[in-house]
């Protein structure tokens, strides 16, 4: 069907990294004088615009299980108008054109022209790690590997590198979920020494399109051993008594 009051506001284009999720932001019109029976929604992709024959490709319908993946979600409900689209596990094959339809019953359905393009770029997000206490020689300290995700079907999966010559405890991996946000986190528990002076450790976040390191550098601080010397006696000069013993606390770095 064609006519006036067909409608689509999408952006002109959006940059995605590899590795991660996107979200095609996306709201559709039509004409006041349809009556939709239904709301079937189909996103197409396409190399390059405007399209050549049979370079249309269908990745999602929300009438067809089998073009129904995790990969493809909506994020919106049609029926509100909404037809924003989350794709997940960016790869380079997904830099292309994409464009929308809306079928509601009947005669009355329409392909928008415009698309978006979608640009993939390089995976950039580095995992962080924190620790709460100083590390102190000698005192077991904790140190925790993060990386955040807006991507509900993100597989991410955490490790730590070089991390032999410090004898660790690592945790399982957990993941969470804080409002919008996915959150992996990674546990290792070693004890600092001196040794470990300006050494790093390293954490590793691996996707199925890209990976990225964080990196902490230790510095760690030497342990003060707090010892009590008893004076011995002195003949004071010019006096005839001899002082008292007295106690003398020193502060002695062990590094």
């Amino acid at each position: 069907s064609c006519g006036t009051g067909w409608d689509i506001n999408l952006p002109r284009n959006l940059t995605g990294q590899r590795g991660l999720c996107v979200v095609i932001p996306c709201r559709y019109k039509f004409p006041s004088d349809v009556h939709p029976t239904q709301f079937v929604g189909i996103w197409f992709k396409q190399r390059e615009v405007p399209p050549k024959k049979g370079t249309l490709e269908t990745i999602y319908n929300s009438s067809n299980t089998r073009l129904v993946t995790s990969r493809y979600q909506l994020d919106g409900t049609l029926e509100r108008q909404d037809c924003s689209l989350v794709i997940n596990e960016l790869s380079r094959s997904d830099h292309a054109y994409y464009r929308f339809r809306i079928e509601l019953g009947g005669r009355f359905k329409f392909t928008y022209e415009k698309p978006v393009l979608l640009q993939v770029s390089a995976f950039r997000e580095i995992p962080t790690i924190s620790h709460m206490e100083e590390m102190l020689e000698g005192k077991p300290v904790n140190l925790t590997c993060t990386f955040l995700s807006s991507c509900e079907g993100t597989r991410a999966t955490l490790s730590w590198l070089q991390t032999k010559h410090f004898n660790p405890s690592i945790s399982k991996m957990k993941t969470e979920r804080r409002n919008a946000t996915w959150v992996f986190t990674l546990g290792l528990t070693f004890t600092p020494t001196i040794k470990h002076q300006n050494k790093e450790i390293r954490c590793q976040v691996k996707l199925p399109h890209g990976s990225s390191q964080g990196t902490i550098h230790l510095q760690i601080e030497c342990k003060e051993i707090l010892s009590w010397f008893w004076m011995g006696f002195s003949l004071q000069p010019n006096r005839d008594t001899i002082s008292e013993n007295r106690p003398e606390r020193y502060r002695l770095n062990s590094c």
